[in-house]
């Protein structure tokens, strides 16, 4: 059996796109059949031999908040698992909790540099804080500019009325706002997430075991089962996206 990220299961650019085909009334009934369903745990060959690839295995089902995956400087998506140590791919594992199920299905693949999905995921999950954060420091900026707390060295003139008219000017409102921006999404992470939906998320690297061969093959055959119990596929694209297998089967199990 071979590791999540040799068989490229899973992982974004800064274009990512979404595919949500799920009604909130469909969600509703997909929570409530895991947890009226018992936990079904079988092996890779019960499933062969069934053809029942997207049982539900509830005692593995694991997720991690998005947000969450971007500490440390998006540790976990700038490099691939397969070049931690054992004790570090082991780690991952604890990364994630036990959930009923998933409102967001990460898909990507381990072909697209990591600081593209860091960016992506940045912008996704982070967007409200940072608009919040880029307004309040804009507007204390501006304020302060206009009770002549911060210097104005510079001079812009121009012609008005047929009068030459000379004002004060500072560049105080850019580098903040630019400032404000990378602030925004480098606290990202560490930010409540107050204002936004709950990003409950499947990641392979930290929903899937990377060490306990037992774990990983229960893991990677029941990724048909996570996608049933997932109210939201979303794709983290990049342009070797569709000639990864794994990718196009997560698209068709989503999907059917």
């Amino acid at each position: 059996m071979s590791m999540v990220p040799a068989i490229d299961c899973l992982a974004p650019q800064a274009e990512s796109s979404r595919v949500s085909a799920r009604s909130s009334t469909f969600s509703g009934r997909r929570k409530r059949l895991v947890l009226m369903g018992p936990a079904d745990s079988m092996s890779k060959e019960e499933r062969l031999d069934s053809s029942r690839y997207s049982v539900v295995d509830a005692e593995i089902i694991r997720g991690i908040p998005l947000r969450r995956s971007l500490r440390g400087y998006g540790r976990i998506w700038r490099y691939q698992p397969a070049t931690w140590k054992p004790e570090e791919r082991a780690e991952l594992y604890d990364l994630s909790q036990r959930v009923l199920y998933f409102n967001v299905f990460l898909s990507h693949t381990w072909h697209t540099p990591g600081w593209q999905k860091i960016l992506a995921l940045s912008f996704q999950c982070g967007w409200r804080s940072t608009l919040a954060i880029w307004c309040v420091v804009e507007t204390a900026c501006m304020a302060l500019c206009m009770v002549d707390m911060l210097p104005m060295p510079l001079v812009f003139r121009d012609t008005v009325t047929g009068l030459m008219v000379e004002a004060p000017m500072g560049l105080w409102v850019f580098f903040s706002g630019a400032l404000a921006l990378l602030l925004g999404l480098f606290f990202t992470p560490y930010l409540p997430s107050l204002c936004s939906s709950s990003d409950m998320g499947f990641i392979d690297v930290a929903s899937i075991h990377q060490q306990d061969r037992a774990l990983m093959e229960r893991g990677v055959y029941g990724i048909a089962g996570f996608l049933r119990v997932s109210s939201e596929l979303r794709i983290l694209w990049s342009a070797p996206y569709l000639s990864r297998l794994w990718c196009i089967f997560e698209v068709a199990a989503y999907r059917k």
